[in-house]
């Protein structure tokens, strides 16, 4: 018996439009754009690629770091700021703030003084002993 082949599914057909771009012959730049894109298309990720590109540029362009998180988390460590200096910005922001303060009133931020540290207790060996009846004659002299 001859066995059933599977008959394969058409894909969907979707419009297409096609853009021709001319790169200068020796132009650098336009010779190393010209053999990534050609190692894109080798690898058939070029348009995929090249829609990546523009989408984070144009985003980029707009000031909009969103997309390049998106695209390389990896670098959003490089672009958040560390914890000394977003405390010292918000503490600009609130110096300004207080300097134009509309109602009249001026706000101060004192920031807290550390405290001494505290004095750490000794333990001295003394070497006199005293006894139970020296220590009662002292207490009781003390009410003569």
């Amino acid at each position: 018996m001859k066995s059933k082949t599977k008959t394969p599914t058409k894909r969907k057909v979707v419009k297409r439009h096609t853009r021709n771009y001319q790169f200068r012959d020796e132009h650098p730049i336009d010779q190393h754009i010209e053999s990534v894109l050609d190692f894109w298309k080798h690898e058939r990720r070029e348009i995929t690629t090249l829609r990546k590109a523009v989408a984070l540029y144009y985003a980029l362009e707009q000031g909009n770091l969103t997309e390049l998180f998106d695209f390389f988390p990896q670098y959003k460590a490089q672009f958040a700021p560390d914890t000394a200096s977003a405390i010292e910005e918000f503490m600009d922001i609130l110096r300004k703030q207080s300097a134009t303060n509309g109602a009249g009133q001026s706000i101060k931020y004192n920031p807290p003084i550390p405290l001494p540290a505290p004095p750490i207790a000794e333990i001295k060996q003394t070497s006199v002993s005293v006894s139970a009846d020296d220590i009662a004659d002292n207490f009781l002299s003390m009410f003569q």
